[in-house]
């Protein structure tokens, strides 16, 4: 199986809108190369490309390098690239009180009252903090966030 690594243009797309959206500047992401699997979207070291070619027999691509968006095409982005990158994200951030965040854990829709808005430029996909550290990811629409916790199918009805 051929590894598909994204073309320059498919892959701009992705840092334009990770530095559009949450702010990360580009050069975090220069040494990067992207990779599309399916809705899947997920980076590698750029320094790994030449190892991968031609992609060894049985590999499976799901588990390759780290998976930054889990719909190509919305930019849905995975909760472990948000907590990983966190310390690069200046923008569309929610910090929410602790009460609130216990809500968001157990994966209930949270109001937005007591939260504090970063820079936040539209509803879509946003980064969630606890004092300063970001810790999640979430879908804020109109006055609620809906969590995106691995496993979890955008929360419930709640809070």
């Amino acid at each position: 199986m051929k590894i598909p690594f994204c073309s320059p243009s498919v892959a701009k797309r992705y840092t334009d809108y990770l530095t559009s959206r949450y702010g990360i500047p580009l050069s975090t992401m220069k040494k990067w190369s992207w990779i599309q699997h399916k809705e899947n979207v997920f980076v590698v070291d750029s320094s790994w490309v030449p190892l991968a070619s031609p992609a060894p027999s049985g590999l499976n691509i799901f588990s390759l390098g780290l998976q930054v968006f889990a719909n190509g095409k919305t930019f849905e982005p995975t909760s472990n690239f948000i907590t990983l990158f966190g310390e690069h994200i200046k923008q569309n951030i929610v910090e929410l009180p602790e009460t609130k965040l216990l809500s968001l854990f157990n994966r209930a829709h949270v109001t937005l009252e007591n939260a504090r808005m970063v820079r936040v430029l539209s509803d879509g996909w946003v980064a969630v903090s606890l004092n300063g550290k970001i810790i999640a990811s979430a879908a804020l629409k109109g006055k609620h966030l809906i969590p995106n916790l691995p496993g979890s199918s955008h929360g419930s009805d709640g809070d």
